[in-house]
């Protein structure tokens, strides 16, 4: 679904087809027994055109990156960011990666109001709240594991 959603062809393309469909109603309001909108309806007859070759552009589109060598390039290239983008966030916090906690600190466990997928950690944000109460951060799980309600995380 990410593919489609965030992919500028695709917005273009819809946004051209609802105003192609906006002008073409507004066209039909205007017709009258003596009277039709000549230009009007040319130039919606244009835009139907470029419609139907953008969808086309699009279709193809889609269906090349709907092939598992395209889809396993992008999550590889999407893993690369977020792990790249990780390791500067712990670098510029100075933020250590070890093991659990020993059983004889004290702890204070944060559990899911909800159940749901981890969908991002904000990890400045979470060094700095550690650092203001000069705390040890041990992470649970990862970003895309899923949480049950009343689960650590």
């Amino acid at each position: 679904m990410r593919l489609w959603y965030r992919d500028p062809v695709l917005k273009a393309t819809l946004s051209l087809l609802a105003g192609t469909l906006m002008l073409a109603f507004s066209m039909l309001r205007r017709i009258e027994p003596n009277f039709v909108p000549n230009l009007g309806v040319s130039v919606a007859g244009i835009l139907m055109v470029a419609d139907l070759i953008l969808f086309l552009f699009f279709f193809s589109r889609c269906m090349s990156q709907l092939r598992p060598v395209t889809v396993a390039a992008l999550v590889a290239k999407a893993g690369r960011v977020a792990f790249d983008e990780a390791r500067r966030a712990i670098e510029r916090s100075a933020v250590a990666i070890g093991g659990p906690v020993p059983d004889t600190q004290r702890t204070q466990i944060v559990r899911a109001g909800r159940a749901g997928v981890i969908q991002a950690i904000h990890l400045e944000g979470l060094v700095r709240w550690a650092r203001r109460h000069d705390a040890r951060l041990v992470l649970a799980h990862a970003v895309g594991d899923f949480v049950t309600k009343g689960g650590r995380w």
